[in-house]
């Protein structure tokens, strides 16, 4: 029987949409003074800075051991 650990890896570009997802979610939840065509204005800023080079992102998932 297999167990679960976890791993922290550096991300992918595979992971730009997960990175995203918790950006935006993580907004949402916590920022209620900040309107929607705001967050909207942000959201492409936030995908080009997760895509580009400028910042080391680090994830932390579940790996099969």
């Amino acid at each position: 029987m297999k167990s679960q650990g976890i791993q922290i890896r550096p991300a992918t570009p595979a992971d730009q949409d997960t990175l995203f997802d918790v950006w935006l979610r993580s907004v949402v939840a916590t920022h209620t003074f900040v309107s929607e065509a705001d967050i909207q204005a942000f959201m492409p800023l936030v995908r080009d800075y997760l895509a580009s080079d400028k910042t080391e992102f680090w994830v932390l998932c579940a790996c099969a051991s």
